[in-house]
């Protein structure tokens, strides 16, 4: 993840106030450029259209990138200096074109607005230790209180082996012969942290569409419902 990537993790870019900002649009977005550090350096941001966020740091005495402040373990009164100085640039950025975002993930928010519009249920905290204090979360039934939907912040690599990236996912409580038809795709994981014969692991990573998630999700939801009404019987 980079360090612009990190900063502007859970917040969502208001494209309406770029421009007022002081942003141009290009091609591919918008771009911004601040002088910094008695005038040496340059904050040169970029903002997509999907409000994906990248920026350089350069050095304008050679017009070079400037790139020692983004080793997290670099330190050092200079190098500290430019990375508080940058960081500031993106502060002020942040605070006047972004809104605060429950998750990381565009797609998780979609499901998050879906679930607060269909359901009428909010993402539940219930952790208070690192590393899910504020990554992971529950959606749960309004009555019995069993859990239909859980959202995580992993490493990929803890689901197929294979990418070290953080994701997020949705866990969901499925019938196992579904969960089995659906791991054969590809598509889905062995649920993560949670029984793996009765739930499974949906990436928010885009790689799925957001109406598959939800049918998915549905199911889950209705099958905590059908389980409370069997014990009403």
């Amino acid at each position: 993840m980079s360090f612009e990537e990190e900063y502007f993790e859970k917040a969502k870019a208001n494209l309406s106030k770029l421009i007022p900002y002081g942003f141009e649009k290009e091609s591919t977005g918008y771009f911004y450029s601040k002088d910094f550090h008695h005038g040496e350096f340059q904050a040169r941001i970029h903002i997509r259209e999907d409000g994906y966020v990248y920026g350089q740091v350069i050095e304008k005495a050679f017009e070079e990138e400037y790139t020692t402040f983004r080793a997290k373990d670099a330190q050092g009164e200079f190098v500290n200096e430019i990375r508080e100085e940058y960081e500031a640039v993106l502060k002020d950025i942040k605070d006047n074109c972004f809104s605060k975002q429950t998750y990381a993930s565009l797609q998780a928010n979609r499901i998050n607005q879906y679930i607060h519009e269909t359901f009428h249920h909010e993402p539940i905290f219930k952790w208070d230790k690192e590393p899910y204090k504020d990554s992971a979360s529950v959606f749960e039934d309004e009555v019995n209180h069993k859990w239909y939907a859980i959202v995580m912040r992993v490493s990929r690599k803890k689901l197929d082996n294979i990418h070290d990236v953080m994701i997020e996912v949705m866990n969901v409580k499925l019938d196992p012969a579904l969960i089995q038809d659906l791991l054969k795709t590809g598509k889905y994981y062995p649920a993560y942290h949670m029984n793996k014969k009765s739930w499974i692991s949906i990436p928010l990573d885009n790689t799925i569409p957001d109406e598959e998630i939800i049918h998915y999700l549905t199911m889950s939801r209705d099958g905590i419902k059908d389980n409370k009404k069997k014990k009403q019987l």
